[in-house]
């Protein structure tokens, strides 16, 4: 059959036949996709910032043979080939190179004299240290044993080589791996058919063609006419570059409160990211007054079968215009807000750095470009499998998210969570929530440039008040809603 008889998707699949033969035969140089394009952009111009730094530790309690976890951590970066790429110019655009062979970095303290904080100290330390794109094995493996069955294991990844999807991915092999290793045996795998650099292929081959103009074009009537600029209180003033200093709140729903929402949410036909969101978007209405609010929400961006179990970097932010009034009732407001998600989840393979460059936005250095603030809500499957309303998040999802009282067996191995203090945030404030199942926990990266712990600490309990009021009461409008506590109210 020749190349002329063959039709487009033929063509796509061909051409993506090829290109894995040749990842994995030859050093070549690579484009990236343009959510990694950004990154590598960041990393030029913060060089020393840890903010795209994956970073999960867990206690082992139980014995660890350590060369086993060495050859399993080796055997990970051999069977992935994002975490053995480097990172070039070429022609005045960054590539990527895959590396035939590359070493894990793989580091063994001891730490049996060290007291709790000097340990914590060190594991925090050793997390935020950056990776150098050019030459570094982008896995980095630190152990710290206290005693036989006492150890501290530390995994860094950069987020240009990975996300959580890949994450969770990466850390049920490393286990299966080591097992197997421990064992004398050889661990049973899937065969990778698809690599990232076919991801990448695509995602080229979408926006030079039709569907790409497609996206553009429904992005730009979104995003249409003046951009809001979002004017949340802060308790300093904002420095004139952005930084990436921060730290995290963490704040919990009651169990009562966690079923109340989700029966809510049902009751509706509602999923609960757009419940969830939708008291968050109020709440920046309640406190700014603003009518026009712009948050970004990070989706997998796996809309193809192939691309499910590949590691990488795919996770894209798309924009949630929000146009609240004290006039809508929450029931009303809700139905605009999940009109708002459907529309961002059709188009969510256009990326958003791509968008940011076409729109040509006059940039403010002091602000990350169209949305300072993010929302996300954890789930099985990711952001997207939120969106659909999938099942809560599962007790793998739950370890690497690092949470009190996360622990589990896997493969032999008694791990409970570590929880490390974060220095970074990417953003002014970040929104996380997660369904453990039996209550739902909010996880609050905030700009320590820019906000107090107490400030944040406030905006939680205010969220929970608002929530509180709409799903007792959705008939209500916004702006009549509770905000604040009883001793609140009666200090005003």
């Amino acid at each position: 059959m020749s190349e002329a008889t063959l039709t487009s998707e033929e063509k796509r699949l061909l051409l993506a036949e090829i290109l894995r033969q040749k990842t994995i035969q030859d050093e070549t140089l690579w484009p990236l996709s343009r959510g990694q394009e950004a990154l590598w952009f960041i990393n030029q111009l913060a060089p020393e910032s840890a903010a795209y730094n994956l970073m999960y530790a867990w206690r082992v309690k139980s014995e660890l043979q350590i060369a086993a976890l060495h050859r399993a951590s080796q055997a990970l970066v051999a069977r992935h080939p994002m975490l053995r790429t480097v990172y070039a110019m070429s022609d005045g655009r960054p590539g990527q190179r895959i590396l035939k062979q590359q070493n894990v970095t793989f580091e063994v303290t001891d730490a049996s004299r060290w007291s709790d904080e000097r340990l914590r100290a060190a594991v925090a330390e050793a997390a935020h240290r950056t990776f150098d794109l050019r030459q570094d094995c982008l896995l980095r493996v630190n152990l710290y044993t206290r005693a036989a069955e006492d150890h501290v294991l530390l995994l860094t990844v950069h987020h240009i080589a990975s996300d959580f999807r890949s994450m969770v991915r990466l850390v049920e092999e490393l286990f299966l791996i080591y097992g197997a290793e421990r064992d004398g045996l050889s661990a049973k795998l899937p065969v990778i058919e698809w690599q990232y650099a076919n991801y990448v292929n695509w995602q080229i081959d979408l926006l030079t063609g039709a569907e790409g103009e497609r996206l553009w074009l429904t992005w730009q009537k979104e995003v249409a006419g003046s951009l809001p600029v979002l004017n949340l209180p802060t308790d300093r003033p904002r420095p004139s570059v952005q930084t990436y200093k921060g730290a995290v709140h963490h704040f919990q729903l009651s169990a009562e409160l966690s079923r109340r929402v989700k029966d809510f949410a049902r009751s509706e036909g509602l999923t609960l990211y757009v419940v969830l969101l939708a008291a968050f978007q109020t709440l920046l209405y309640r406190y700014t007054g603003q009518k026009d609010i712009l948050v970004g929400s990070p989706f997998d961006n796996r809309s193809r079968a192939e691309f499910e179990k590949v590691v990488g970097y795919f996770v894209n932010p798309v924009i949630l215009r929000a146009k609240p009034s004290g006039r809508l009732t929450v029931r009303e407001f809700l139905q605009q807000v999940r009109r708002t998600v459907l529309a961002a989840f059709d188009c969510q393979d256009y990326p958003f750095p791509l968008l940011v460059e076409k729109l040509q936005l006059v940039r403010d250095p002091s602000r990350s470009p169209l949305c300072d603030v993010m929302f996300i809500l954890q789930k099985p499957g990711g952001s997207d499998a939120a969106k659909r309303g999938a099942a809560q998040t599962s007790p793998l999802e739950l370890l690497l998210l690092g949470e009190a009282g996360g622990s589990m067996s896997l493969h032999g191995l008694e791990l409970e969570a570590f929880a490390l203090e974060e220095e970074v945030s990417q953003l002014d404030l970040t929104w996380m929530m997660v369904d453990t199942g039996q209550v739902i926990y909010g996880y609050l990266p905030f700009n320590t440039d820019l906000f107090d712990r107490a400030t944040i600490e406030r905006f939680a309990t205010h969220y929970q008040i608002l929530l509180e009021g709409m799903i007792a009461e959705p008939t209500r409008r916004l702006r009549e809603l509770p905000l604040v506590t009883q001793a609140e109210q009666q200090h005003l």
